[in-house]
């Protein structure tokens, strides 16, 4: 009420012992995957169901993920072996469109490679990885010294971590604040105002200027310095008129082992700066570098010897008694 809204609608259905809760659906498929109707269900057995399980925002720890309501074990493969492959299985009704992409990524408004897979089809892909690591020497430098960006320096405090994909949403969300002065709901993530209806009226104004390639609307932004590719091999389609797969869509990729990879490093540093100028210094005055710091050291010793010396130097002290005889003792 605080933001101006003159009603609030809510979905107020009765379980099977008549206690009303408030829910969209009238089952629980679309967000358990559990075939249970609410009105032929008791609320004992409704209260301990998570229907968050399959939220796209629950967080999931690095070892587990979601799935149906179930906790598994992520998909792991050695990169020795000769082929790591998975299969994927769903519903026939939904065509779904696959995004491969690397850890160190996410999926974007003009990200491009995917594979769409209907009813009945089978997918079959293998990609080939290639892989460009850092020296960690090259941490010493400043990014714009090495022209890359490390995944744990982030361009604003909004994102933690840096990736090309990121910094990609992050310009487009610059642009949608320039433009109409507010960000789209899903960009909940970064700062600014939300847009209301007249703001999304305005996006769809720009929409075509603001889903253009990064490039072509200013964005500029660093390569990571360390990097995950996959190349895609040549797809193979297979439409199953009858059999095991035809009330299914199925997705098969494999991931062939990387014959090459790429290492970011510095091919000059100070220490071989030292190197270079001890050789030089060897070959036109016959003596090396470590002589030349030798020499530095004893004229050093020897000056600050000198002077502490002299300060040790005794000094002839004059002592004058005045006293009733006059007399006078001299040292």
């Amino acid at each position: 009420m605080k933001k101006g809204c003159d009603a609030i609608e809510f979905d107020v259905r009765l379980t099977n012992d008549e206690i009303p809760i408030v829910f969209h659906d009238t089952t629980l498929e679309r967000m358990t995957d559990l075939n249970l109707v609410i009105s032929d269900s008791k609320w004992e057995q409704l209260a301990n169901i998570d229907i968050s399980i399959k939220h796209p925002f629950r967080n999931t720890d690095d070892t587990n993920v979601v799935k149906s309501g179930t906790y598994v074990e992520t998909l792991r493969c050695h990169y020795l072996n000769g082929l790591c492959y998975a299969r994927y299985d769903s519903d026939p009704s939904r065509p779904i469109n696959y995004y491969i992409h690397s850890y160190l990524e996410v999926v974007h408004a003009t990200y491009n490679s995917f594979y769409p897979v209907e009813e009945s089809e089978e997918l079959e892909i293998n990609y080939r990885m290639i892989e460009t690591v850092s020296s960690p020497d090259i941490r010493y430098l400043t990014p714009s010294q090495r022209k890359c960006h490390f995944d744990n320096e982030p361009l604003t405090t909004d994102v933690p971590v840096y990736g090309t994909s990121i910094c990609y949403i992050i310009c487009r969300h610059k642009l949608s604040l320039k433009l109409c002065g507010c960000k789209p709901f899903f960009y909940h993530f970064l700062g600014g105002k939300v847009c209301d209806i007249r703001g999304l009226l305005c996006l769809s104004k720009y929409a075509n200027r603001i889903m253009q390639p990064p490039s072509q609307i200013g964005c500029k932004c660093p390569q990571p310095c360390e990097l995950i590719t996959y190349l895609p091999q040549i797809p193979q389609y297979t439409k199953w008129e009858h059999g095991y797969f035809d009330s299914r869509i199925t997705f098969r990729w494999g991931l062939l082992p990387p014959t090459t990879k790429y290492r970011r490093d510095i091919l000059f540093g100070f220490g071989d700066l030292i190197v270079s100028i001890g050789g030089t210094v060897a070959l036109f005055l016959g003596i090396s570098f470590i002589s030349i710091i030798e020499i530095i050291f004893l004229f050093i010793e020897s000056i600050l010897k000198q002077y502490m010396d002299r300060d040790e130097t005794p000094t002839k002290k004059l002592f004058v008694a005045v006293g009733k005889n006059n007399n006078i003792d001299m040292e």
